[in-house]
């Protein structure tokens, strides 16, 4: 079971931005939790198991890097 503590003193330390939602159970199997974490600056958020894996900044620029090189490509193709 994950601290759920650890989750509330990540959006504290940024409240109003941050969000952390739980989801516990499902279809056939009750043991299942997932916690999803959010950032609303970065408009990013990510499945985690714990605190220690959210990593926000790098997921949005990844993100970006992948959009940005796919427009690249698009544009540089439609010049040519």
């Amino acid at each position: 079971m994950p601290d759920l503590n650890k989750f509330v003193e990540w959006v504290k330390k940024d409240p109003g931005v941050r969000t952390v939602d739980i989801k516990i159970g499902g279809y056939c199997n009750a043991k299942n939790i997932k916690i999803w974490v959010y950032d609303f600056m970065l408009a990013c958020g990510q499945y985690v198991a714990s605190v220690d894996e959210i990593c926000l900044e790098q997921k949005k620029e990844a993100e970006e890097r992948a959009n940005y090189e796919s427009l690249k490509q698009k544009y540089e193709q439609a010049a040519m």
